[in-house]
C-alpha cells in the first residue's frame, strides 16, 4: 500500500486557504482591476501546482516515499503555523484598508499594518508563503516540488 500523499494534503489544503482569504479576507481596491491575464495565471498557478505533485504523488510507477513520523509532524505543525500566520498578516492588511475606498482615498489613507512580523518584514505574508513551500518540499525533496518552491521564492523575494 503506498503512503498517504502528504504534500498533496498540504498543498490543497493551502489552496483552500488562499480562496477563502480572497473570498472573505482581502479587500480589493474598487479603483484597479487586475489584468485578465494576470487572474487567469494567478488562478491557474495553484491549480497545476497541485496537479504537477497529484501527477507524481499517484503515480504507479514511482511510489512515494513516507517520511518518518517526527519529520512529519513537525513539518506540520511548521505548514500550520505559517498558514496561520499568513492568514493573520492577510487580516492585519484588511482591516487597515477601509472597504470601499477609491484610488484617491486609499493613498491618503495607506498604513502599514503593526504588528510583530511587520516589524520584521516588509512583506511576511510573502514570507509564510514561501515557508509553506518550504513544507512541501521538506516532505517530498524532489525534482517538481523543488521548482515550485524555486518559483515560489523568485516571484515573491523581489517585492
Amino acid at each position: 500500500p503506498q503512503p498517504f500523499p502528504m504534500p498533496l494534503v498540504l498543498l490543497i489544503a493551502h489552496l483552500i486557504g488562499r480562496l477563502i482569504e480572497c473570498l472573505c479576507v482581502h479587500r480589493f481596491s474598487l479603483c484597479e482591476a487586475m489584468p485578465v491575464f494576470n487572474f487567469i495565471a494567478g488562478a491557474s498557478f495553484y491549480v497545476f501546482c497541485v496537479l504537477t505533485v497529484a501527477h507524481v504523488d499517484l503515480s504507479p510507477v514511482v511510489p512515494p516515499e513516507a517520511p518518518s513520523p517526527l519529520i512529519l509532524l513537525a513539518v506540520m505543525a511548521l505548514f500550520s503555523l505559517a498558514r496561520f500566520r499568513q492568514f493573520e498578516c492577510h487580516w492585519s492588511l484588511a482591516i487597515i484598508r477601509p472597504a470601499g475606498m477609491n484610488m484617491q482615498n486609499e493613498q491618503r489613507h495607506y498604513r502599514v499594518p503593526i504588528g510583530k512580523p511587520f516589524r520584521f518584514l516588509a512583506c511576511p505574508h510573502y514570507f509564510f508563503e514561501i515557508l509553506v513551500y518550504c513544507c512541501v518540499f521538506l516532505l517530498k525533496p524532489e525534482l517538481n516540488t523543488s521548482l515550485l518552491l524555486l518559483f515560489v521564492a523568485v516571484n515573491l523575494l523581489h517585492r
